[in-house]
């Protein structure tokens, strides 16, 4: 298994976006010379419902399957920013968290 994972999730349901974040957090990878991630994704999820692969993501990273976890931005985890930040937090407590870069404007 790749020591690198990749994390999404969006609600509701979208058939785009989730393959252009993938293929970003990809390029990302490359860039940081990682191994190409294993993503896990609650797609059409809401973050107030049980999120199964977050789940088994937190329980990968628990159990030293990934060092490093890649996400598009906080919000994959939940909209409020304490939700988010709290989950974030969590995950790196195990490994490091890794967001992408924002584009320069």
């Amino acid at each position: 298994m790749s020591r690198t994972a990749a994390y999404l999730r969006f609600y509701p349901a979208d058939t785009s976006t989730p393959l252009v974040h993938q293929a970003a957090l990809r390029a990302y990878a490359d860039t940081l010379a990682l191994p190409y991630p294993t993503v896990y994704l609650d797609d059409g999820l809401s973050w107030r419902c049980p999120l199964p692969a977050y789940e088994r993501l937190l329980e990968a990273v628990r159990s030293g399957w990934h060092d490093a976890v890649l996400i598009p931005g906080p919000w994959v985890f939940a909209l409020p920013d304490d939700f988010a930040r709290a989950r974030m937090k969590q995950l790196a407590y195990y490994c490091r968290v890794l967001e992408l870069p924002r584009a320069r404007r």
